[in-house]
């Protein structure tokens, strides 16, 4: 564990009082605290380069960034005349938010949830189509796309449907017609790159496949608050005498803004069956690409009931075919590691007003704190770990648990 604190300290302003005596005004304005955990990186050399190259790899770490960022408001000189328009009483400078608001704190995000479904869609041998699932799948495809046409014609011109005749509509067009034409597409699409596919995994059979791959942003922004109140003296820094500003009243707008990033890198080497690359090798990899090997434990997974409802929650799935031999004979990972950026800041902007002497033009400015944390993280990636699923549920699965309530109304 490696800990450093930076505190920066500058210059806002020059104070004249009634006397004419000057002093120079002063106050931080970056406050950092850094903290980094860390293990043995592997496979660097003294140049500080990694064996496999200019990647995300070298080790397991954590390390966390808070600071505090102040923003001062741009420059203005404010003048008082008491008595005579001889009296230099003024102030030439800056002005800071006065209020600086809490670190956020510091989030609990699973970062090793995302290893299994980063190394499934990684993984260099994925079949171009799996074609025992689609027909093991296939047994409800009439019932699914059984719709009443003829009640529908007959009966909507008199009353409206019914909630539960729109719902399984939805839910045929979701799982019936829906999955048959990507399932087409795929198989067009297999049908053309077979080839081209195979010759791919005879050349690189063997060597070294980096792999990176985006696996979620977020981003969200709170509703800001607003605050009003008096006297705005408080709220200021340096906190000046109350004839320099036009209004007594402040206004302070505090927020907050969270944001996360989460990809995965990888390098993979697999090995082909082995065996006389002959016509029978051949036509027995074709069908590995069609995905029309003997079954295995995903596949039959896949074709129980209700199992796609189970994965929005779980991961098991995913893992049952990262355990699966598909294409190649043995795929094993040099390095795999799983990388995230979390971002997570309170916000407060206060305005005022100050204006240059007793009858000048007023002046709107405005001053802003920025308070948060920055976390940066790289685990090892667990391709075999049962987990809840990361992301929560979508509107378009919201949208077909609702419809599976309503299929059941009378």
């Amino acid at each position: 564990m490696v800990q450093h604190t930076n505190t920066i300290n500058a210059k806002l302003g020059t104070f004249i009082n009634v006397i004419g005596q000057a002093s120079e005004l002063s106050s931080y304005v970056v406050k950092e605290d850094n903290s980094l955990s860390s293990e043995n990186h592997p496979g660097w050399n003294r140049k500080n380069r990694s064996r496999y190259g200019r990647y995300d790899y070298g080790g397991p770490f954590d390390l966390i960034k808070k600071s505090t960022l102040r923003y001062n408001s741009t420059h203005v000189d404010v003048h008082h005349f008491v008595g005579s328009p001889s009296n230099p009483e003024g102030y030439h400078g800056v002005f800071l938010n006065g209020h600086v608001p809490t670190y956020p704190s510091v989030t609990a995000f699973d970062l090793s949830q995302w290893g299994p479904i980063a190394y499934a869609r990684m993984k260099p041998t994925r079949p171009l189509f799996s074609a025992v699932t689609e027909l093991l799948e296939l047994r409800d495809f009439s019932h699914l796309l059984h719709l009443e046409a003829g009640d529908f014609v007959r009966k909507y011109p008199k009353r409206p449907p019914y909630p539960s005749e729109l719902s399984k509509s939805w839910l045929a067009y979701q799982f019936g017609a829906l999955p048959l034409i990507r399932s087409a597409v795929s198989l067009y699409n297999a049908y053309h790159k077979w080839e081209r596919r195979l010759q791919w995994l005879l050349d690189n059979e063997g060597k070294p496949i980096r792999r990176k791959i985006h696996l979620e942003t977020f981003s969200n922004v709170s509703t800001p608050v607003l605050t009003s109140s008096s006297p705005y003296l408080l709220a200021v820094e340096p906190a000046i005498v109350s004839r320099f500003s036009s209004s007594q009243n402040w206004v302070r707008s505090t927020w907050s803004e969270q944001t996360r990033l989460v990809w995965a890198s990888a390098q993979f080497r697999y090995w082909l069956p082995r065996g006389p690359r002959n016509v029978e090798w051949t036509n027995r990899l074709k069908r590995a690409l069609f995905g029309a090997n003997p079954l295995d434990v995903g596949q039959i997974y896949a074709a129980m009931p209700w199992t796609w409802l189970f994965d929005w929650f779980f991961n098991a799935h995913t893992v049952w075919d990262n355990m699966a031999h598909t294409v190649e004979e043995r795929l094993a990972a040099d390095y795999f590691y799983l990388m995230c950026t979390e971002t997570s800041t309170n916000v407060s902007e206060l305005t005022f007003t100050t204006k240059d002497s007793e009858w000048g033009p007023s002046k709107v400015v405005s001053a802003r704190n920025e308070v948060g944390f920055v976390r940066k993280r790289r685990v090892r990636g667990d391709p075999f770990g049962f987990n809840t699923n990361p992301t929560s549920l979508s509107a378009l699965q919201l949208s077909i648990l609702g419809a599976l309530g309503l299929s059941r109304l009378r």
